[in-house]
């Protein structure tokens, strides 16, 4: 996958490797809000490397990617919302807040909400 756009000092794998790609289509998926695709990025890192912007400038990418490549019209992405690092990560990617989804995703065995966030691309 490209990645045209650096924005500090991650590295290119880095990014790679902190992005789920796996969500992302090879061809543009259509929906009833025209392309669009949820989001969902491994939100962990080092704890020696926490503050320093990787994980933001990893989202920022492949939101990037997203747009350009892809052509998406829109990303979505679902977070506990007592997870307030990761939804600080996709707010300073661009991300707006559109509200909780209930008993949204089972994680370990009990039904958590979820914040949802949302981008769309600029361009459309």
């Amino acid at each position: 996958m490209p990645m045209r756009r650096r924005t500090g000092g991650l590295p290119e794998n880095k990014a790679k490797a902190l992005v789920d790609r796996d969500h992302f289509p090879k061809e543009p998926m259509a929906c009833k809000s025209g392309l669009s695709v949820f989001f969902r990025y491994k939100g962990f890192l080092d704890r020696t490397e926490n503050g320093k912007g990787y994980m933001t400038e990893a989202v920022r990418l492949m939101v990037d990617y997203a747009f350009t490549e892809l052509k998406l019209y829109r990303i979505e992405a679902g977070v506990m919302p007592r997870n307030l690092g990761s939804i600080r990560v996709l707010e300073k990617a661009g991300f707006h807040r559109e509200g909780i989804a209930r008993s949204n995703v089972l994680v370990n065995g009990k039904w958590e909400d979820h914040q949802v966030l949302a981008i769309i691309n600029p361009e459309d």
